[in-house]
Protein backbone atom coordinates (compact mmCIF):
# COMPACT_ATOMS: atom_id res chain seq x y z
CA UNK A 1 0.00 0.00 0.00
CA UNK A 2 2.58 2.49 0.64
CA UNK A 3 4.42 2.12 -2.51
CA UNK A 4 0.74 2.64 -4.17
CA UNK A 5 0.38 6.03 -1.78
CA UNK A 6 4.01 7.17 -3.01
CA UNK A 7 3.37 6.63 -6.88
CA UNK A 8 0.51 8.87 -5.83
CA UNK A 9 2.10 11.43 -4.36
CA UNK A 10 4.47 11.64 -7.14
CA UNK A 11 1.40 12.07 -9.60
CA UNK A 12 0.21 14.89 -7.73
CA UNK A 13 3.43 16.43 -7.42
CA UNK A 14 3.75 16.30 -11.30
CA UNK A 15 0.35 17.65 -11.42
CA UNK A 16 1.20 20.57 -9.45
CA UNK A 17 4.46 21.16 -11.26
CA UNK A 18 2.62 21.36 -14.77
CA UNK A 19 -0.29 23.64 -12.78
CA UNK A 20 3.20 26.12 -11.87
CA UNK A 21 4.08 26.27 -15.47
CA UNK A 22 0.91 26.92 -17.03
CA UNK A 23 0.31 30.97 -18.27
CA UNK A 24 -2.71 30.49 -15.58
CA UNK A 25 -3.69 33.98 -13.09
CA UNK A 26 -3.38 33.52 -9.32
CA UNK A 27 -7.02 32.69 -9.06
CA UNK A 28 -6.98 29.47 -11.79
CA UNK A 29 -3.89 28.08 -10.32
CA UNK A 30 -5.54 28.50 -7.14
CA UNK A 31 -8.51 26.44 -8.54
CA UNK A 32 -6.17 23.82 -10.38
CA UNK A 33 -3.86 23.15 -6.83
CA UNK A 34 -6.87 22.66 -4.64
CA UNK A 35 -8.26 20.72 -7.55
CA UNK A 36 -5.61 18.28 -7.89
CA UNK A 37 -4.91 18.45 -3.93
CA UNK A 38 -8.44 17.33 -3.29
CA UNK A 39 -8.44 14.61 -5.92
CA UNK A 40 -5.26 12.93 -4.73
CA UNK A 41 -6.73 13.26 -1.22
CA UNK A 42 -9.87 11.09 -1.87
CA UNK A 43 -8.05 8.84 -3.49
CA UNK A 44 -5.94 8.47 -0.47
CA UNK A 45 -8.63 8.06 1.70
CA UNK A 46 -10.24 5.05 -0.48
CA UNK A 47 -6.64 3.51 -0.21
CA UNK A 48 -6.46 3.92 3.26
CA UNK A 49 -9.83 2.92 3.99
CA UNK A 50 -9.82 -0.33 1.96
CA UNK A 51 -6.79 -1.49 3.17
CA UNK A 52 -5.38 -2.04 6.47
CA UNK A 53 -1.78 -0.33 7.31
CA UNK A 54 0.86 -3.73 7.86
CA UNK A 55 1.78 -2.20 11.53
CA UNK A 56 2.13 0.39 13.43
CA UNK A 57 4.95 1.56 12.10
CA UNK A 58 3.68 2.31 8.24
CA UNK A 59 0.68 4.05 9.75
CA UNK A 60 2.56 6.92 11.98
CA UNK A 61 4.99 6.78 8.52
CA UNK A 62 1.22 7.73 6.62
CA UNK A 63 0.08 10.15 9.18
CA UNK A 64 3.09 11.51 10.22
CA UNK A 65 5.30 11.81 6.81
CA UNK A 66 3.28 11.10 4.21
CA UNK A 67 -0.45 12.31 4.31
CA UNK A 68 0.70 15.69 5.23
CA UNK A 69 2.88 16.29 1.99
CA UNK A 70 -0.36 15.47 0.10
CA UNK A 71 -2.12 17.79 2.45
CA UNK A 72 -0.15 20.50 2.58
CA UNK A 73 -0.77 21.90 -0.88
CA UNK A 74 -4.40 22.84 -0.23
CA UNK A 75 -3.41 25.22 2.79
CA UNK A 76 -0.38 26.58 1.07
CA UNK A 77 -2.62 27.41 -1.99
CA UNK A 78 -4.80 29.45 -0.46
CA UNK A 79 -2.10 31.47 1.56
CA UNK A 80 -0.40 31.73 -1.87
CA UNK A 81 -3.59 33.03 -3.22
CA UNK A 82 -4.20 35.51 -0.38
CA UNK A 83 -0.81 36.65 -0.57
CA UNK A 84 -0.62 37.34 -4.74
CA UNK A 85 -4.24 39.25 -4.66
CA UNK A 86 -3.56 41.31 -1.89
CA UNK A 87 0.21 42.87 -3.21
CA UNK A 88 -0.69 43.67 -6.71
CA UNK A 89 0.82 46.76 -7.73
CA UNK A 90 2.08 48.17 -4.44
CA UNK A 91 5.98 49.83 -4.63
CA UNK A 92 8.88 48.47 -3.24
CA UNK A 93 8.40 49.75 0.59
CA UNK A 94 4.73 48.01 0.66
CA UNK A 95 5.29 44.95 -0.95
CA UNK A 96 8.72 44.36 0.99
CA UNK A 97 7.41 44.94 4.52
CA UNK A 98 3.73 42.54 3.54
CA UNK A 99 6.10 39.43 2.62
CA UNK A 100 8.22 40.58 5.27
CA UNK A 101 5.36 40.61 8.01
CA UNK A 102 4.16 37.40 6.56
CA UNK A 103 6.97 35.85 7.32
CA UNK A 104 7.23 37.04 10.82
CA UNK A 105 3.33 35.86 11.08
CA UNK A 106 4.66 32.73 10.25
CA UNK A 107 7.64 32.45 12.58
CA UNK A 108 4.80 33.66 15.58
CA UNK A 109 3.36 30.52 14.48
CA UNK A 110 6.06 28.49 14.69
CA UNK A 111 7.44 29.79 17.74
CA UNK A 112 3.31 29.36 19.43
CA UNK A 113 3.67 25.20 18.59
CA UNK A 114 7.29 25.56 19.75
CA UNK A 115 7.35 21.84 21.16
CA UNK A 116 5.32 20.34 18.30
CA UNK A 117 7.54 22.13 15.64
CA UNK A 118 10.63 20.99 16.94
CA UNK A 119 9.49 17.78 17.40
CA UNK A 120 8.43 18.21 13.77
CA UNK A 121 11.67 19.38 12.49
CA UNK A 122 13.99 17.34 14.97
CA UNK A 123 11.67 14.02 13.47
CA UNK A 124 11.50 12.76 17.10
CA UNK A 125 9.25 10.20 17.75
CA UNK A 126 8.37 9.73 21.29
CA UNK A 127 5.27 10.44 20.76
CA UNK A 128 4.42 9.00 17.78
CA UNK A 129 2.00 6.95 18.72
CA UNK A 130 -0.28 9.79 20.56
CA UNK A 131 -0.06 11.88 17.79
CA UNK A 132 -0.10 9.46 15.03
CA UNK A 133 -1.88 6.67 15.83
CA UNK A 134 -6.00 6.92 14.77
CA UNK A 135 -6.94 4.46 17.85
CA UNK A 136 -5.09 7.25 20.20
CA UNK A 137 -7.11 10.13 18.42
CA UNK A 138 -8.58 12.03 21.10
CA UNK A 139 -10.33 15.85 21.61
CA UNK A 140 -8.54 16.36 24.47
CA UNK A 141 -6.82 19.65 23.94
CA UNK A 142 -4.99 19.92 26.94
CA UNK A 143 -2.84 17.60 25.46
CA UNK A 144 -2.94 17.82 21.72
CA UNK A 145 -2.08 21.36 19.69
CA UNK A 146 -4.31 21.01 16.71
CA UNK A 147 -6.68 18.64 15.21
CA UNK A 148 -8.70 18.73 12.08
CA UNK A 149 -11.02 15.80 12.85
CA UNK A 150 -13.49 15.83 9.88
CA UNK A 151 -12.90 12.49 8.86
CA UNK A 152 -12.27 10.30 12.12
CA UNK A 153 -10.92 7.62 10.03
CA UNK A 154 -8.34 9.88 8.45
CA UNK A 155 -7.39 11.74 10.60
CA UNK A 156 -4.73 11.47 14.10
CA UNK A 157 -4.06 14.28 17.02
CA UNK A 158 -0.69 15.10 15.02
CA UNK A 159 -1.48 15.38 11.27
CA UNK A 160 -2.94 18.50 10.69
CA UNK A 161 -0.57 20.22 12.66
CA UNK A 162 2.16 18.45 10.68
CA UNK A 163 0.44 19.60 7.40
CA UNK A 164 0.44 23.22 8.69
CA UNK A 165 4.47 22.90 9.35
CA UNK A 166 5.12 21.37 5.95
CA UNK A 167 2.79 24.56 4.20
CA UNK A 168 4.04 26.98 6.31
CA UNK A 169 7.51 26.39 5.65
CA UNK A 170 6.85 26.18 1.64
CA UNK A 171 5.24 29.79 2.13
CA UNK A 172 8.08 31.32 3.82
CA UNK A 173 10.29 29.59 0.97
CA UNK A 174 8.15 31.59 -1.27
CA UNK A 175 7.50 34.38 0.22
CA UNK A 176 11.63 34.77 0.54
CA UNK A 177 11.51 34.24 -3.43
CA UNK A 178 9.17 37.31 -3.81
CA UNK A 179 11.32 39.15 -1.68
CA UNK A 180 14.71 38.38 -3.76
CA UNK A 181 12.54 38.96 -7.13
CA UNK A 182 11.79 42.90 -5.31
CA UNK A 183 15.44 43.37 -5.27
CA UNK A 184 16.27 41.61 -9.16
CA UNK A 185 17.73 38.51 -7.60
CA UNK A 186 15.48 35.94 -8.97
CA UNK A 187 13.23 36.16 -11.29
CA UNK A 188 9.39 36.85 -9.82
CA UNK A 189 7.59 33.80 -9.96
CA UNK A 190 3.86 34.45 -10.67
Amino acid sequence: MLDAIRDGLKGLEGELGRIAFEDFGPFEKFVQTIAAAESALKHLRKLVGANQFDNAADEILFFKKIKPQFECWKLYAVERYRIETWCVGGDYQTSFDYFFNEIRRIERFFCNYGFYYRYYRQDDSALDELLFLRECFTNDRRLIASTEASHRDFCTNGDHLFTRFIASEKMVSFLQQQIFALDGLVPINR
